[in-house]
């Protein structure tokens, strides 16, 4: 068996990776913005639902009889009130947060709640329609509403996260939603070690140049380990691809938009230029903000946008559903974040 198929029959085995995939449609990016927000930035009703099932009242708006029991209460249903809120940042309410404790990894976190108030909310956050509220939709995959881009990147992630969005976008290019001949693939990674489960599936995987990464303990090289034996059977395999490494000082992790920012100062790119981020699922939204404000912070003037692939059942499996909607809240608290800071960077709401 290839070093490549070893490692594809891991990442099987790890994560119990179906083919079977979300089958909601997928939906433009812009769309899932104003799913969140209308034009003067107070929330949806999607939003104002989900802040209710999570104990979150709106003076003078009524309550519900299967919403849970006030723990907050919003003078306005403005963004930036519940940004302030779900951040952990209301002074009112000190204990009240989304958003993940400092030094608590997502994936740790669980939600106190109910079980049937945890699948409504899940339901809400992943679902196109829940009874007759329009959904988040947030399960469905990501297309490019562009076919042709300058420059791909591919955003730093879990080995197995980066398989998977390797995997996309070589779909993409098989089907003719994006065609390549022009692209240049760019890497973003930075300072990272591995996690726990990427050191078992390096481990069990068994050969040399495996446990050589195992060893090197580096996000970086275990990417490109990924990204070159992937391309030998890829759509993209002849495209140029260049390597943007953020390596931060000791102590410190590299982030999506510290990557981001690095590829834009290295690179002049001009204003009829495409710039394509492949994200996954989930974190296509908040990864997509944070690439619109970075551009627009480094004056690219040209178009960006973000794809990325449906959450597999299996992937909606893999967590107990009170972790799992703890990191869909996590990063929900993100997007209201980047939204409001787009907002304060350009005076705008993002779309």
């Amino acid at each position: 068996m290839s070093l490549i198929k070893k490692y594809i029959f891991l990442v099987a085995v790890v994560f119990a990776v179906s083919c079977k995939e979300n089958k909601n449609e997928s939906q433009p990016l812009s769309t899932q913005i104003s799913d969140l927000i209308h034009a003067d930035g107070m929330v949806t009703d999607t939003v104002i639902e989900i802040l209710g099932q999570s104990g979150v009242r709106i003076k003078g708006m009524p309550a519900k009889e299967n919403w849970p029991a006030m723990m907050a209460e919003l003078d306005s249903p403005h963004c930036k009130n519940v940004k302030n809120l779900i951040q952990g940042k209301d002074p009112r309410y000190p204990k009240y947060a989304w958003f993940a404790k400092p030094g608590v990894e997502r994936w740790d976190m669980a939600y106190d709640g109910k079980a049937n108030n945890i699948q409504r909310l899940l339901d809400l956050i992943l679902s196109p329609k829940v009874d007759n509220i329009k959904g988040l939709n947030m399960g469905a995959a990501a297309y490019p509403a562009s076919s042709t881009f300058s420059s791909i990147l591919l955003l730093g992630s879990t080995i197995g996260d980066f398989q998977s969005r390797i995997n996309f976008l070589n779909t993409l290019i098989n089907k003719n939603k994006i065609k390549s001949d022009l692209s240049t693939i760019y890497i973003l990674t930075g300072k990272r070690s591995f996690n726990n489960v990427e050191k078992e599936m390096l481990t069990k995987n068994g050969s040399i140049e495996a446990l050589n990464i195992l060893k090197a303990d580096s996000e970086k090289v275990g990417l490109e380990w990924v990204y070159n034996q992937s391309k030998k059977e890829s759509a993209f395999m002849k495209l140029p691809v260049i390597i943007i490494d953020d390596a931060h000082p000791i102590g410190m992790r590299a982030t999506t938009e510290s990557t981001l920012a690095l590829f834009f100062k290295q690179k002049s790119l001009s204003k009829d230029q495409k710039v394509l981020a492949v994200s996954s699922h989930i974190f296509a939204l908040y990864q997509y903000l944070i690439l619109k404000r970075v551009a627009y912070q480094y004056g690219f003037e040209g178009y960006v946008d973000v794809c990325a692939p449906a959450l597999r059942d299996s992937e909606r499996d893999a967590y107990p559903d009170s972790k799992k909607l703890a990191m869909l809240l996590d990063n929900l608290a993100r997007i209201f974040y980047e939204i409001c800071l787009y907002k304060e960077k350009t005076g705008v709401y993002p779309s």
